[in-house]
């Protein structure tokens, strides 16, 4: 079973027509816990159902379907080039629970968007049938998962949740819930990631809201799991088009573990869009580069074999420090088998490095105390526990007087 597999979420207005590429598509439906789920198969010219090849699933957003979001992202045109497949589900209503958009087409994800249905159940079966129902083969350590906006969320949602099937993910004009960075997402797994966000995007504000925290807060957690530098190198791409009102910035976050690898998207003036994709009303749409072709690039060079397997689940879930909000002290619980092979570093709201300690000189069996060589001012912190290079696990702690 060998090709690629690529996961692409899109959420975003309501889109007319249809359009499409070169090769043809075929419509399929699976059963999932009882209910019949919908999805829609694209193959381009160049590829042989009997030679490997790549694969690439897009999820379409709220309220939109497998249709609009393939006129959208024109994922197509990547796919003709590099001769892969591309998928497109159909997703279930689901409620916004975050602007009250009511009850419509989407991806079941907690705290932001609610429904019964299990949607990572979903994209397992998927990855499990595809092969027999559609006569294909799929290579399965390179499995991906990109999106925009919540199709972005669920993207994140699945780098949490599916990293041992998943090799990198990539979200568009899209954030990761605050609840995921504070604690929820905890991969069994590394996992590579890009960003793209503009900064005047409505629903993802640049600077963070009540429900996501700023832009770079989201590479950060996933820089800061795969041991990458605190801060990005930051590079003003070319404006390939000086018409389209944005520029684009592009954050690299060097020195990861391994062949791991972090990349942010700053789009300057850019809102609610896909670079490089539909240019449609209301939206400032950038075109200095394809966020298909660039995912497409990113995705293909991480392979799931390249990733470190990690501390298993149950132990890591035993990892806990308290209290949160804390004043001078933190105490800390770890499984027996850690508590004299890890360590801690200490990081400020902006990233920064500041402190970095030996769990084994402080703490005694499976309790103690992280004791700071200094005191800090009031605030938000972010404390990562660590075995060897492997980051164990990753807390956001206050400060407080």
């Amino acid at each position: 079973m060998k090709s690629i597999l690529l996961f692409s979420i899109c959420l975003t207005t309501q889109f007319i027509g249809f359009s499409q590429g070169l090769g043809t598509y075929q419509d399929f439906n699976i059963n999932v816990d009882n209910q019949v789920r919908t999805f829609k198969l694209y193959t381009p010219p160049g590829v042989d159902a009997q030679i490997e090849s790549p694969l690439v699933m897009v999820f379409h957003g709220f309220s939109m379907d497998v249709n609009s979001i393939n006129t959208l992202c024109e994922f197509y045109d990547a796919a003709d080039t590099a001769n892969f497949y591309l998928v497109y589900p159909q997703g279930l209503p689901v409620n916004d629970i975050l602007y009250g958009g009511g009850t419509r087409s989407g991806w079941a994800i907690p705290n932001s968007a609610g429904g019964s249905q299990d949607d990572v159940k979903f994209v397992n079966a998927i990855i499990d049938t595809l092969e027999t129902i559609a006569q294909i083969k799929i290579l399965e350590n390179q499995i991906y998962a990109a999106g925009f906006s919540l199709g972005g969320e669920f993207a994140y949602y699945l780098g949490c949740n599916l990293s041992d099937r998943i090799a990198a993910i990539a979200a568009v004009s899209s954030a990761m819930i605050k609840q995921q960075i504070d604690g929820d997402c905890l991969p069994v797994k590394r996992i590579s990631a890009l960003q793209m966000v503009g900064t005047n995007d409505p629903f993802y504000p640049f600077q963070g809201n009540a429900f996501f925290y700023p832009f770079y807060d989201n590479p950060g957690f996933w820089s800061s799991l795969n041991d990458c530098d605190a801060d990005p190198e930051i590079t003003r791409l070319e404006d390939k088009d000086p018409t389209d009102g944005s520029t684009v910035d592009l954050g690299i976050y060097q020195n990861c573990s391994g062949d791991l690898e972090v990349l942010s998207y700053r789009i300057n003036n850019g809102q609610h869009a896909w670079p490089g994709g539909q240019d449609f009303p209301a939206a400032v749409v950038n075109f200095d580069i394809d966020a298909s072709d660039e995912i497409w690039k990113f995705f293909n060079r991480h392979t799931l074999d390249e990733k470190t397997t990690t501390v298993l689940e149950t132990e890591r879930d035993s990892i806990n420090v308290y209290p949160n909000p804390f004043y001078s002290h933190l105490s800390i619980s770890l499984p027996s088998n850690l508590n004299k092979s890890i360590s801690f570093e200490w990081y400020n709201s902006l990233g920064q490095l500041l402190e970095i300690g030996d769990i084994a000189s402080n703490i005694a069996l499976e309790k103690g105390q992280i004791s700071f060589s200094q005191s800090y001012l009031p605030g938000i912190y972010y404390l990562k526990i660590k075995n060897g290079i492997e980051v164990l696990k990753t807390f956001r702690l206050i400060k407080v007087d």
